[in-house]
């Protein structure tokens, strides 16, 4: 799902247990980034496909959203499901190194325990759990989901 609202670009990535693969997983966090900014990333998906080290994606990723005028928000669904130690270096090399106008958004049942949640502690965030969610009006319904 992806969709745009003024300068801002919204994307959505619903993930699952089969998305754990590091290359499987950065495959669909730029298959979806494309959505949201169509002209960006082409290269990236390309290197993908050779033995490029996971860092070195994540890195590449980041030198093509830098180039991005508009806002980017990406909605990582489920991420509980994908988290695991290979997959964390490179999110936590992608929260540590986000361009200003790049927003990630980490939808889970529960505080991720990945090498990146320590990493975003320079970085503003909001961990809201279950209880805290507000309810699904306005700008809050874009980000909680279909109903499940």
């Amino acid at each position: 799902m992806s969709g745009g609202h003024g300068n801002r670009s919204v994307t959505w990535l619903s993930l699952d247990e089969s998305d754990r693969q590091p290359a499987t997983f950065c495959t669909y966090v730029i298959t979806a980034l494309q959505t949201a900014v169509p002209d960006v990333l082409a290269s990236v998906l390309a290197l993908l496909q050779t033995a490029l080290p996971p860092i070195e994606s994540v890195l590449a990723v980041l030198n093509e959203l830098s180039a991005v005028p508009n806002d980017v928000d990406l909605v990582l669904d489920d991420y509980h499901l994908v988290d695991r130690p290979d997959v964390r270096p490179g999110m936590a090399f992608l929260l540590e190194h986000l361009p200003p106008q790049f927003h990630l958004v980490i939808k889970t049942p529960s505080s991720p325990t990945t090498a990146a949640d320590s990493a975003a502690g320079a970085r503003s965030r909001a961990h809201l759990r279950r209880a805290q969610r507000p309810h699904r009006t306005g700008l809050a319904s874009a980000y909680s989901g279909p109903p499940r």
